[in-house]
């Protein structure tokens, strides 16, 4: 659970492919490479996901294992009741990453929004024969509880920033 200004957001790290969150929730997409994104089972999926812990000002603090998307294509958002959905589009190196996420990152700026998106590589990578094929898509919904004041929503990746105005 990330606190955001008093506000709380949880990240949903068994999400399903294709799904976007719900309110004050992060979800997660699926790809369009040889996997159909997601996890079943636990909280890490049936993949041996491992949790990593650290120790931060005397708190065990998650330090999340998957690799960030390399390249932002394209953002949008979209205002509907009660908030904003959020769209993402990434490119990987390669087919079948899976576990897409919009991670929710806290940030000193009171005016932004700031997620992180990662995706969990494949085991044995497959080089796409297009680059469409590398594409993963990620969606989340976004309260207008969350921040109030945050007009900015900024995703990060490996190598690119994108943002777009709430």
């Amino acid at each position: 659970m990330l606190s955001l200004g008093g506000c709380a957001l949880q990240n949903s790290l068994a999400g399903s492919g294709g799904s976007s969150g719900s309110i004050g929730s992060v979800g997660s997409g699926g790809s369009s490479g040889n996997s159909s994104g997601g996890s079943a089972g636990g909280s890490f999926g049936s993949f041996g996901g491992q949790e990593t812990q650290a120790v931060a000002r005397g708190e065990a603090e998650y330090i999340d294992p998957r690799a960030f998307v390399n390249v932002i294509k394209s953002i949008s958002s979209e205002r509907t009741r009660g908030g904003t959905i959020l769209r993402v589009v990434g490119e990987v190196p390669s087919q079948g990453y899976y576990n897409v996420a919009l991670v929710p990152v806290e940030d000193d700026n009171a005016r932004e929004l700031l997620f992180e998106f990662r995706a969990a590589a494949p085991q044995f990578p497959s080089p796409g024969p297009t680059v469409r094929s590398r594409e993963i898509y990620v969606s989340v919904f976004v309260s207008e509880r969350l921040e109030p004041s945050a007009r900015t929503l900024r995703v990060r990746g490996l190598e690119t920033s994108r943002s777009v105005r709430r």
